[in-house]
């Protein structure tokens, strides 16, 4: 269900700042560590941005040297949270920048959700120290998220359980060869990036339970998501998402681009 095409990954366009010299970068160096290439396949007319970052290395002028508009939403913040928020705009910026789109400013909207430039859907998405966007033309993608979870810890499996997933799903993730607890990760995961994925269309919340997780391929790194809920006139249960993951050694990564 993916949009085949020519995959748009350049990494000319970057949103810092042009003519700096070398000890007004460093700092932005140090904090944007490096950058990371996701194995999506076949990722058609999307653009996608990874890179690493150290919070510890973070400072409000950083948001100049990137050329990313700080919002005043921010003020009160704590500085984890700052740092997030920069790494994932930058991300963002940078992959728009890749659809020849400049854009400093990717607002606050409802729910701390990102406000796209017209004509775009995008998704972002941040570990502690990684952050994601895939941006994609409305043209042609409708229904764009991407989320990127660590592995959920043992200690906190049931808890999590609990919350993401029915009886019947568990069942299924068991039945999987890929362990259970990776499993349930990449089900959390999945079901945050059809929320991502929804969203503009939805415009409100809906729970883990919205959807189940009715096929996981280890072989095809494919999942499929099912709404069991109607959320829309046009969003009614039986509706299907087919997605991808990638695994990683300390997360997983999934990404549904319809």
């Amino acid at each position: 269900m993916l949009k085949t095409g020519d995959n748009l990954d350049n990494t000319d366009n970057k949103p810092n700042v042009d003519n700096k010299p070398d000890s007004e970068l460093k700092p932005t160096k140090m904090f944007i560590k490096a950058r990371e290439v996701i194995a999506f396949r076949n990722p058609g007319k999307i653009a996608t941005y990874c890179c690493e970052f150290d919070k510890e290395h973070f400072h409000e002028n950083l948001f100049h040297q990137l050329g990313i508009q700080r919002p005043s939403a921010l003020n009160k913040a704590v500085v984890k949270r700052q740092a997030e928020f920069l790494a994932g705009r930058y991300a963002a910026a940078t992959a728009l920048g890749k659809l020849g789109i400049n854009a400093t400013h990717i607002p606050i909207g409802n729910h701390r959700s990102p406000v796209w430039p017209k004509g775009v859907n995008g998704s972002i998405t941040h570990t502690n120290n990684t952050a994601l966007s895939v941006v994609g033309l409305s043209q042609y993608i409708t229904f764009l998220g991407v989320d990127r979870e660590d592995w959920i810890k043992p200690d906190t499996v049931e808890q999590v359980k609990e919350i993401v997933i029915k009886g019947s799903e568990e069942k299924r993730l068991r039945q999987n060869s890929i362990d259970f607890n990776k499993a349930l990760t990449l089900t959390f995961s999945a079901k945050e990036c059809l929320f991502k994925a929804l969203y503009p269309n939805t415009g409100f919340y809906f729970d883990f339970t919205a959807a189940e997780i009715t096929q996981i391929s280890p072989e095809s790194k494919r999942f499929e998501l099912t709404l069991v809920e109607d959320l829309t006139e046009d969003l009614t249960a039986g509706c299907r998402f087919d997605g991808q993951f990638v695994l990683e050694k300390n997360s997983v990564t999934t990404l549904i681009a319809i």
